[in-house]
């Protein structure tokens, strides 16, 4: 898969002068030309991705659009920034911030074909996100919580 990389995403990989604001969340980021990015521009520790599963795609829209634009996918707008910054700043999305940052994915298509799509994505970015093995939580750059329609 070839991803796409605008440059207008890069000053805020540069950046390490933003402050972390615990407990802030970005919600309807998607409506931002830069959703990930603008969010991390101003300190946030938490987004929401809405997404939709289309043609074996994951794209991030709120609503399932008529014409989906190549560029929109989780990866390219989430999950790849995010790994590029956990690396950067070594394990980390934020210089020298201990939490991890959040992740909500908020499920708009059908839950069992979509959940099983990300699923398979998510084996690539492994190293960068929590997980739990039993009632622990070993806590990683990325922690992902679902939400939307979820599988049961």
């Amino acid at each position: 898969m070839r991803f796409i990389v605008l440059l207008i995403f890069l000053p805020v990989l540069l950046n390490a002068q933003v402050k972390p604001l615990p407990n802030a969340h970005a919600h309807n980021d998607y409506k931002h030309e830069r959703p990930l990015f603008d969010a991390l521009d101003n300190g946030f520790t938490s987004v929401e991705a809405d997404i939709h599963l289309i043609d074996g795609e994951i794209y991030v829209y709120h609503d399932r659009p008529e014409k989906v634009d190549p560029s929109r996918t989780l990866e390219n707008l989430y999950l790849e920034p995010l790994k590029q910054l956990v690396k950067k700043n070594k394990g980390s999305v934020y210089q020298g911030y201990p939490e991890s940052f959040l992740l909500m994915i908020d499920v708009k298509s059908e839950a069992e074909a979509t959940y099983q799509v990300l699923k398979e994505k998510l084996k690539s970015y492994q190293k960068m996100l929590s997980h739990s093995r039993g009632s622990k939580l070993k806590s990683r750059g990325v922690t992902i919580f679902l939400s939307g329609n979820r599988p049961i």
